[in-house]
């Protein structure tokens, strides 16, 4: 269906125009390492938390967890409370929840394709998830939607919801990804605060949206570092990871400087989601690269690269759970895989996992929601969800 040709142009075509984008702004930072591999063979002489990494990690070290088979695996974060992975299938419009010790995966259908999902401060059984018609709280029991906010974009409706995550006050960011051409970069972040009294329609819901970065492409990871100053994000056709200046009490961006830039020689593919671990370092997965790369921001060093089995392309997106959340989850995703590339590649769409992969990561910051969020009403239900 068109939705499907939408979404698969999202990562098929941006080969088309990187070059285009993918070096930072003059006068914007210092230059970046030419390299990765020049910046992996630097990095033996790293820090010792750095150097605890193996510069690789492969073949039965990354195993498959689930079997999933989705079209466009994504989002995941690991909710504390429940000691499972969320996620979604983005355009199999599912919000998954994976049991590691099991592999099975309870799913919620929602009505349509679903770009984020996090959890929600003080409930296990409610998610905030960002659909074409908004932002919405879902109970993960009965599949009841309750609308937080409205659709930031409804005067461009060839743009949907992709990645997002919480800020350490747990005000809800996602960002959009123009479906239709993405060399026009007409998607943008939002980050969305408590609605307030005079601010109009919008103050009827609990959320308004304020658009915090113009000019985006595929908006993908974001993370907040430990500094309580910055905030990182990744334009997927940049090929780089943008650090910007980030007031903690306001939520307010400045400053946007490269951080970290993927050369496409060195078969990165296209940065997709993003972690941080306890020690500062960013976790990436990589679309049409096969792999999950480990960044030093400080040092800008490539510290590992943890290789998917089975010829797996698609990694897109990355997070950190388990016990001590010392295992590294990875979800891909199918699409845009022809019938001989899905018989080269056929767990992909699966979620993979590195039991202790050698870091640690950071638990996930919830959503804080306004209490008046429990007064809105239910949109519209939804089968609850079933394990598979």
């Amino acid at each position: 269906g068109r939705r499907f040709f939408c979404v698969r142009q999202r990562k098929e075509r941006v080969g088309g125009f990187a070059s285009e984008r993918q070096e930072p702004r003059p006068g914007r930072s210092p230059e970046l390492p030419r390299s990765a591999t020049e910046c992996m063979a630097a990095s033996s002489a790293a820090s010792g938390a750095a150097a605890a990494l193996p510069a690789v990690i492969e073949g039965e070290r990354v195993q498959l967890v689930a079997d999933c088979r989705y079209e466009l695996g994504e989002g995941a974060l690991w909710h504390d409370g429940l000691g499972r992975l969320l996620h979604v299938d983005i355009t199999g419009c599912t919000v998954g929840l994976l049991d590691p010790s099991s592999g099975a995966v309870a799913q919620t259908p929602v009505p349509g394709p679903v770009g984020t999902v996090v959890p929600v401060r003080g409930s296990n059984s409610t998610v905030v998830v960002c659909l074409d018609s908004g932002v919405h709280a879902l109970d993960l029991m009965t599949g009841a939607l309750t609308r937080l906010a409205s659709d930031p974009e409804t005067d461009l409706p060839g743009n949907r919801f992709n990645d997002g995550k919480c800020d350490p006050h747990g005000r809800l960011w996602a960002g959009t990804v123009t479906k239709e051409d993405p060399r026009t970069p007409t998607a943008a972040l939002y980050r969305f605060d408590a609605a307030r009294l005079g601010d109009g329609p919008e103050a009827e819901l609990p959320l308004r949206a304020s658009r915090v970065l113009d000019g985006v492409t595929i908006s993908n990871g974001i993370a907040w570092p430990s500094d309580g100053k910055s905030m990182l994000f990744i334009d997927t056709p940049t090929r780089r990871v943008d650090r910007f200046d980030w007031d903690e009490a306001s939520g307010c961006i400045s400053n946007r400087r490269a951080a970290f830039h993927f050369p496409e020689e060195d078969g990165f593919g296209w940065p997709d989601g993003c972690t941080l671990d306890s020690a500062g370092r960013l976790w990436t997965a990589h679309f049409a690269g096969g792999e999950v790369s480990c960044v030093d921001l400080e040092l800008r060093r490539l510290v590992c690269r943890v290789k998917l089995p089975g010829s797996v392309r698609n990694a897109t997106s990355v997070a950190f759970g388990g016990p001590g959340l010392g295992d590294l989850f990875i979800t891909t995703a199918r699409e845009g895989l022809g019938a001989a590339e899905l018989a080269e590649q056929p767990t992909a769409g699966g979620i993979f996992r590195v039991r202790n992969v050698g870091a640690t990561g950071v638990p996930a910051a919830a959503c804080l929601l306004p209490s008046r969020a429990g007064a809105c009403g239910a949109d519209s239900g939804a089968e609850g969800a079933r394990a598979e």
